[in-house]
């Protein structure tokens, strides 16, 4: 059996590329950029390898037929009898030789939580309007959060949310919600939504990790880039961490020459996703 699981981020993340270059705004995009530029470069030379298939498309309608032609192969992966395993808050389930329509509604699925997971992160950075300027942090996540970001900024929060209640039904439709959190046969309207809500919630919360992870990343590229020599690498783990650290970052916790602030944040955001994610589950059992 192939467990297509270990395969999927790889999957997600050159699905991405091609999401990208379908919501950019022109072909100049993040050229100036150090971050956003290389990601754009290379997304473009796969449209430019591939423009060939459908020559009468322009780049955003390759980088369409890409996503539709990845999702169908991986579908076909799926169907073949491989393993695939989705991931959501407190949704959690694996598939095994599923029927092409459900393989292809699943492999849609983990895409758009991968998007979410994103998103989740960028909703709490990007503040800056698609048109103003911004650092080369910010402008870079506010392409990735796309096309969320188009929308006003205090609507972006009510967007994600009724996305994540959508990835929510439609995950236990399929059957991704484990037994002991199953619901009622018949349940009213407005339990069903808060329930929905209260998941959509979770999948935010456990989004933290990936920060976490992330700030752990930057920290080891930090002392990496400063004991090797590298002045571009340290610089910028150094900016991206004090972007993610946000106003922690104006107030230092220094030991001589070590800068303990990322370490506070780390520990603090598994404390909070930690709380979190109980209180959570106990309001969503309370729902059943």
């Amino acid at each position: 059996m192939i467990r297509l699981a270990a395969w999927d981020s790889l999957f997600n993340v050159l699905l991405f590329l091609f999401w990208l270059c379908a919501w950019s705004r022109d072909a100049r995009e993040g050229v100036f950029n150090p971050y956003l530029g290389p990601v754009m470069r290379w997304a473009r030379a796969i449209i430019a390898w591939l423009r060939p298939i459908a020559p009468g498309l322009g780049d955003r309608g390759v980088a369409a037929l890409a996503l539709a032609l990845l999702t169908v192969f991986r579908a076909l992966l799926i169907v073949s009898n491989a393993e695939t395993s989705v991931g959501f808050g407190l949704l959690m389930g694996r598939a095994t030789g599923l029927a092409f329509l459900s393989a292809i509604v699943l492999s849609l699925l983990s895409f758009g939580v991968f998007l979410f997971k994103i998103w989740s992160i960028a909703i709490v950075y990007v503040h800056a309007g698609p048109w103003a300027s911004a650092s080369n942090a910010e402008e870079t996540l506010e392409a990735f959060f796309r096309p969320l970001a188009l929308a006003p900024v205090n609507w972006r929060p009510l967007a994600l949310a009724a996305y994540g209640m959508v990835l929510a039904l439609s995950l236990e439709s399929v059957g991704f919600l484990p037994p002991q959190l199953a619901p009622a046969l018949s349940e009213p309207a407005a339990v069903a939504a808060l329930r929905q809500f209260i998941l959509a919630l979770a999948a935010w919360t456990d989004a933290l990790g990936i920060l976490q992870s992330t700030l752990i990343l930057l920290i080891l590229g930090s002392w990496i880039g400063m004991f090797a020599g590298s002045p571009p690498l340290q610089l910028a783990s150094r900016e991206w961490m004090d972007f993610f650290m946000g106003p922690l970052r104006r107030y230092p916790l220094q030991i001589g020459p070590v800068d303990l602030t990322p370490l506070v944040m780390l520990v603090g955001l598994g404390f909070a996703q930690r709380i979190l994610m109980y209180f959570l589950l106990r309001s969503y059992l309370l729902l059943l």
